[in-house]
């Protein structure tokens, strides 16, 4: 989803509030792109990772992730 280098670079260079652009940048991040989960699924010894409990707990953290974003984005501004 992000490639970490050009993709933050071209994340900054949207026209979308700051706010949105980390916001953005702490999703992308936590989730890793869906090529890291296979390349994770392709190494790991007979399968032995439940590629759906990752896909689960990814998606778990970008909620709490984005919902302490919000919090401590209100507390600052």
């Amino acid at each position: 989803i992000l490639e970490v280098t050009s993709g933050t670079h071209f994340l900054l260079t949207l026209a979308l509030p700051g706010s949105l652009k980390l916001l953005l940048a702490i999703v992308f991040s936590i989730f890793g792109g869906l090529s890291i989960i296979f390349q994770i699924n392709s190494v790991t010894p007979d399968n032995s990772l439940n590629i759906n409990e990752l896909i689960k707990y990814k998606i778990i953290s970008v909620i709490l992730f984005s919902l302490l974003f919000f919090l401590l984005y209100s507390i600052i501004s």
